[in-house]
């Protein structure tokens, strides 16, 4: 977003932050909804997991993620393995009629339901999975907990200096004039970038006034552009960036590229990133993380877990072949257990000596 069309946050606001980041090529995406909290931290955790797997890790990168994996996946399995409460049938009913009535979701619906869509892709995305199983799964999710899938969301394949591969999953089902997916069968070695958004509304979300600073270069299109602030612009993207999303703010001269901008987005030689919303009232959560399908297992590479003031009370009575899905991790740490059995043979052999 433009500088100029910034805001103040406050403690009890709802953010969304959606991030990308590649070494050679190799991309890694995450968004996350979370909660300002007093001391103006964006979520409500008792302890960072990313922060403590990394510690444990020792700054092994690989090793954190797998460790913030387990660590994720354990709090999502506790969750889904919990009795049922006294109230549940009562609760499960008054979620069908909240839905029915068309009552408005509440944030932690909305939030939750997001959480629980992607959490439940990190078990659907592996070899032998198809991206429709992905989005009927979604579908029962949102009609849970009385949300709406946003339209128009694709998680995509993700490729070396490919953000955008052609393989994809739909949030939700396409009507006749909306965009339609192939069935695809997921194979090993795969990444994706599992993209979840819900909404309390209608799901779709329109285009703001506020002006984006995220576009990406549309290597395929070329116009010889008049204005010579665009055609340095154009350079710069071509040497810095010619594959993958960039920000204004990345060149020197930022004012210099909002001015060379706009004729090359009037030309289609870049693509803007717009900054969308639902209508005013309504509650929106997104979360993304990047999905990698290794041989122990699909890992959940970057992204962190639900806030806990969002955690909708409705999670308690998720579907019991839902809740079993969740329960089962969806990678398992090799590594981790033969360090193990590593250090318990040299006790072994330090004893016996």
């Amino acid at each position: 977003m433009d500088p100029a069309d910034s805001a103040t946050l406050a403690a009890g606001d709802i953010v969304k932050v959606d991030m990308g980041a590649h070494i050679d090529g190799f991309i890694a995406v995450t968004a996350h909804t979370g909660v300002v909290t007093e001391d103006g931290a964006l979520n409500d955790f008792a302890v960072d997991p990313a922060a403590a797997a990394i510690e444990a890790a020792g700054g092994d990168v690989v090793a954190a993620a797998a460790e913030a994996t387990t660590a994720l996946e354990a709090a999502v399995a506790a969750v889904a393995a919990e009795e049922p409460k006294e109230d549940a049938e009562p609760a499960a009913a008054a979620a069908a009629s909240s839905a029915e009535s068309g009552a408005v979701a509440t944030k932690a619906d909305v939030a939750t339901a997001a959480y629980v869509c992607a959490e439940l892709a990190l078990r659907l995305v592996k070899p032998g999975g198809t991206n429709t199983a992905v989005t009927e799964a979604w579908a029962r999710v949102a009609k849970h907990f009385g949300v709406n899938l946003c339209q128009g969301v694709l998680s995509h394949e993700l490729k070396q200096f490919v953000i955008d591969g052609s393989n994809v999953i739909i949030a939700r089902e396409a009507k006749e004039d909306e965009q339609v997916v192939e069935e695809v069968t997921f194979g090993p070695h795969q990444v994706f970038a599992i993209d979840v958004a819900c909404s309390s509304g209608e799901g779709k979300p329109r285009e703001t006034e506020a002006r984006t600073t995220i576009f990406k270069r549309d290597v395929e299109r070329t116009y010889g552009l008049k204005m010579s602030a665009s055609r340095q612009l154009l350079r710069q993207v071509q040497e810095k960036s010619p594959t993958l999303p960039f920000s204004l703010r990345s060149f020197d001269d930022a004012k210099t590229a909002r001015v060379g901008i706009v004729e090359c987005v009037k030309h289609d030689l870049v693509s803007p990133f717009p900054v969308l919303a639902e209508r005013e009232g309504d509650h929106t959560a997104h979360f993304k993380f990047t999905a990698m399908m290794l041989a122990s297992g699909t890992l959940k590479a970057t992204g962190l877990g639900l806030a806990a003031s969002l955690r909708s009370d409705k999670l308690d009575t998720l579907p019991a072949d839902l809740k079993a899905m969740l329960a089962v991790p969806s990678f398992v740490n090799k590594n981790k257990k033969k360090k193990k059995r590593s250090r318990k043979a040299k006790t072994t052999e330090g004893e016996a000596e």
